[in-house]
């Protein structure tokens, strides 16, 4: 008789000392960005603690891509920031945390009750970077099991959210 693998896969130890890595205790949020994630001052002073900022940055990325995916679209645009992050970019990086905190306990699970089916679902919102280009995202699903998640900023400039959408699908 076939034994079935469901599974979860819990992130709150690397969670818990990404948190204590970056040393800040800060408040908790229920999304892990808000309306103007996009929304940055170019004329703004650059922070002094660049190399903190990356490397924060580089644990979320990491933390995104392996359990998280909910945190890959502000993740992704702080990753454009860590040149010259600013006091509004780590206000960002510390609401991705604030929302990392208050779910810390989340898992990603895994059920092999229905891997016969196989779904993609592909979005894009047109135009919403400061050089005019669009980003999409992708995920794709085994059954009931989350199994790849792509979220980016496109590479061409697009005329129209219909346009938009069909690169994000290309790609």
């Amino acid at each position: 008789m076939k034994q079935p693998f469901d599974f979860d896969i819990s992130m709150s130890s690397y969670i818990t000392d990404t948190l204590r890595f970056y040393g800040k205790k800060g408040r908790e949020y229920s999304t892990p960005a808000n309306h103007n994630l996009f929304n940055f001052n170019p004329k703004a002073e650059p922070i002094v603690e660049k190399a903190k900022f990356h490397s924060v940055v580089a644990k979320l990325l990491y933390l995104g891509k392996r359990g998280r995916p909910e945190i890959l679209l502000p993740v992704q645009f702080l990753c454009t920031r860590v040149q010259a992050p600013t006091e509004v970019d780590v206000k960002k990086l510390e609401r991705v945390l604030g929302y990392l905190e208050m779910t810390k306990h989340w898992t990603s699970a895994f059920d092999d009750s229905t891997f016969m089916k196989v779904e993609t679902y592909v979005d894009a919102s047109f135009a919403i970077h400061s050089d005019g280009k669009s980003q999409s995202a992708c995920m794709v699903m085994l059954g009931n099991t989350l199994v790849h998640e792509a979220c980016g900023k496109q590479k061409i400039v697009t005329k129209s959210l219909t346009e938009t959408e069909l690169v994000a699908l290309s790609d």
